[in-house]
Order: structure tokens, then C-alpha cells, then sequence
């Protein structure tokens, strides 16, 4: 069987897309007010830096991967580096749900840890997969695809609640 990649873009949030406009106008503004009173450049040249900060460090996706028992969850910035979430044995998967599954309302209630590798996306469908890790059980958020489904079920059906 192969191995079943997910790619999630997170989406940004409505006050980071603000503060990156407002500090594109306000960096405009000053090199504006800088040609017609020349008095620090550095003012600009600073704002114009930590909008290039924003505009292209911002970008982050989450990768979801499984192979033959293990998902694994990955975090990529800026589509070049990457960094390992988490690694998961299907052997400690508790269940994977939908969320808002009645399935899962113990877990949330018994005071488990929750990670969202989700899009942030209201309208998009997740799913929560529970782990028992050393510190306790986890909720991981994720947005699976189909096959990325069909290929846990082909083992693990039984951990699987499908909507």
C-alpha cells in the first residue's frame, strides 16, 4: 500500500491580513513623508522589512501522512522548511471521528489536550483523531481526505467513525 500525503493550507486570519495592510500603508506613508522632509530613511526601510516579514513567512501548510500503521503530522513554512509535529502509532489511536461526534464528548470533557493542524477554515470538515500519549490523551484536528480515510480503514476500520 502506498504511502497517503494530506496538504492543509492554514488560512490567516482577518487581523493578520489587517495589520499587514496597515503596515504596508504606513510604510508607504513614511517614505511618502520622507521625500518631502528627509529626515530618517531607517523609518521606511524598517517598515518595509517587517511587511516582507509578514507577507512571506506568514505562509504555512500542515501535512498528514500515513503508512502501514503510522500518521505522522508535519508542519511547512513558507513551502521550504519543515518541522515534525508529532508521530502517531494507529496502536494508540483511540478513535478518529468527525467533529461534534458524540464519540468524542468524553474525551473533551476528561480534560484532554487539543492540537489543531486544521486550515482554520469554518467551513471545512475535520476530524479529530484521539491519541494516548505519555502525557495523557491528545485530540488532534485534522482535515483528511477521502483517501486518506480508505487508507486508514483498510486496517484499522474499527477506530474509524465516518460521518
Amino acid at each position: 500500500m502506498p504511502e497517503v500525503y494530506v496538504l492543509v493550507e492554514k488560512k490567516q486570519s482577518m487581523g493578520f491580513k489587517v495589520a499587514r495592510i496597515a503596515v504596508l500603508i504606513l510604510a508607504i506613508a513614511s517614505l511618502i513623508i520622507n521625500f518631502a522632509i528627509p529626515l530618517f530613511l531607517i523609518v521606511p526601510l524598517i517598515l518595509f522589512l517587517v511587511w516582507g516579514a509578514m507577507q512571506f513567512l506568514s505562509y504555512r501548510e500542515f501535512e498528514y501522512s500515513y503508512y502501514d500503521g503510522t500518521m505522522r503530522f508535519t508542519k511547512i513554512r513558507n513551502k521550504s522548511s519543515r518541522k515534525a509535529l508529532m508521530e502517531v502509532s494507529m496502536e494508540n489511536v483511540l478513535v478518529i471521528a468527525p467533529k461534534g461526534d458524540r464519540s468524542l464528548m468524553s474525551y473533551h470533557q476528561n480534560g484532554a489536550t487539543v492540537k489543531n493542524y486544521t486550515s482554520h477554515d469554518s467551513e471545512a470538515d475535520y476530524y479529530e483523531v484521539v491519541v494516548n500519549t505519555e502525557n495523557g490523551t491528545t485530540c488532534i484536528m485534522i482535515e483528511p481526505d477521502e483517501k486518506f480515510l480508505e487508507a486508514v480503514c483498510i486496517k484499522y476500520r474499527q477506530k474509524v467513525v465516518t460521518a
